[in-house]
Formats: structure tokens, C-alpha cells, sequence
């Protein structure tokens, strides 16, 4: 908890600007079940989590603790049957693609300038190959939906960040304040509780890069700002270290 509440404490000094802000949304996704994991699939080059599911519905606690925010009350394992105008959650099998651009896209749509919007997402990340070489590592990141790497389909599932990107641009250019926090590799916080040592990567996706249909250019009147809260770095691999001691450790990778 104290990673928890240290990141809600940055949360609220980047916000603490905008306090005339008229509205906060959240999306809230934890993935520790996958539907093509090696708990379920023949060759599957991962493993499912334990901790993640659990450090999101913490998370999303102490931001409707520390901020009074209305937040959806949806049970663990269940689907949102209802659009709540405050905050999504999508735990597991409830967290696909198509689920979580929906959510982010379907929040944006509700937001207007200086509303401010938190994506947090707990799960697995990975990388795939820097085609345009505007990244040190080498790599882009992604993060993978509970429906991500399908055999014979790997390159479909995967959230790009360039597919965030679009999203986040998109919110800035309605003069958003959207706030990211990811809690996987190389894209995210490494907080993971459970698993002793189980590493918080996927492999890269081989091949060239995938291809996503260009997004619209955004549009609007701006001013508003993207904070991105992260303590893995392009390269880096998570790991659950311990139970409930949020215990983070971040390797290179070799």
C-alpha cells in the first residue's frame, strides 16, 4: 500500500493546479488471468499474474478514499452492465482490446476542458521493434489485454502506445487533463504483489511492426497537459517478489 498511496500522492500534487476542474474520470483495468496464457494455451510464451487484479481494485479504493469520488461500484468478476459516467473498471476476462479503447475513447467523449482522466492498468506489457528509431531502447512498448497474443494472431492483440498516443492526443486537444500510471513492463510501475520472482514481461513481438489504422487528427481547443507515472523503463522487466510487501524489482533485459 504505501506504493499505492505514494502514487496517489503524485496524482494529487500534478492535479492539485486544476482544482477547478469539473469533473475526474478513471478507467480502471487489472489483468491476472489471460486468454491465451500457459495456464490455457499449448505453446503460450507466458505466464498469468497475481497480483494485479488486487493492486487495481487497491488502487481504485484509495483514489475514492483520498479524492471522495463516486466511482463505480462493478463486483469482482463481473462486466460493467451499466455506463457509469465517472470511472470503468475491467478486471480479466472483462478487459479485451476492443473493452479497454472503448472505455478510454467512451471517457474521453464524456470529458470537456480541464475535466481531468486516469488510466490506470495493472497487467503484463512487452515491446515490439522501433521502426521509426525515435526510441533509445530500440523498442516501443505495449500493454496486452486479457484477449492479447492469440495463436496465429499475436500481432493483432497488443495496445500499441502509439494507439494510447492517439487517445491521449486526443484528450489534450479537448484541454484534458489525462493522467496515465502503468503498473507492467517496460511501460509501467513494477508494484506487483505475489508471484515469488514471476517476471512481469511477455516476449517481444517478433516481425515488423504492427500496423493500426492512422487515427484522425485531434481536434479542439487545448490546453490540456499528459502525465505519465512509470518506474519501469523500455527494457526493464517487473517481477512479483513477494506476497503483499509490493516489492519491486527492475532488470534489464539481457
Amino acid at each position: 500500500m504505501r506504493a499505492l498511496a505514494f502514487l496517489a500522492a503524485i496524482f494529487l500534487a500534478l492535479s492539485a493546479h486544476a482544482t477547478a476542474a469539473q469533473q475526474t474520470r478513471a478507467v480502471f483495468v487489472g489483468i491476472d488471468s489471460y486468454a491465451f496464457s500457459r495456464t490455457t494455451t499449448d505453446g503460450a510464451s507466458f505466464n498469468d499474474l497475481r497480483g494485479a487484479v488486487a493492486d487495481t481494485i487497491r488502487f481504485k479504493n484509495l483514489m475514492r478514499e483520498v479524492y471522495r469520488l463516486e466511482l463505480d461500484r462493478t463486483p469482482q468478476g463481473s462486466c460493467p452492465d451499466t455506463l457509469h459516467p465517472v470511472s470503468i473498471t475491467l478486471l480479466n476476462q472483462c478487459a479485451t482490446r476492443q473493452a479497454i479503447l472503448d472505455a478510454l475513447n467512451r471517457m474521453v467523449d464524456a470529458s470537456a476542458p480541464k475535466d481531468t482522466l486516469l488510466f490506470y492498468f495493472a497487467g503484463h506489457g512487452s515491446q515490439y521493434a522501433d521502426t521509426r528509431y525515435d526510441q533509445s531502447s530500440g523498442y516501443n512498448g505495449t500493454i496486452l489485454p486479457y484477449d492479447a497474443r492469440a495463436p496465429g494472431s499475436e500481432t493483432e492483440g497488443d495496445i500499441l502506445d502509439i494507439e494510447l498516443k492517439a487517445i491521449k492526443d486526443r484528450a489534450v486537444a479537448k484541454g484534458v487533463y489525462f493522467v496515465s500510471v502503468f503498473d507492467s513492463c517496460n511501460s509501467g510501475t513494477g508494484t506487483r504483489d505475489g508471484a515469488l520472482g514471476q517476471s512481469r514481461n511477455v516476449p517481444r513481438l517478433s516481425g515488423p511492426a504492427p500496423v493500426r489504422p492512422a487515427p484522425p487528427p485531434p481536434e479542439g481547443p487545448g490546453g490540456g497537459y499528459w502525465v505519465h507515472l512509470a518506474a519501469a523503463q523500455d527494457g526493464e522487466q517487473a517481477q512479483e517478489v513477494a506476497p503483499l510487501a509490493n516489492v519491486k524489482v527492475c532488470s534489464q533485459r539481457p
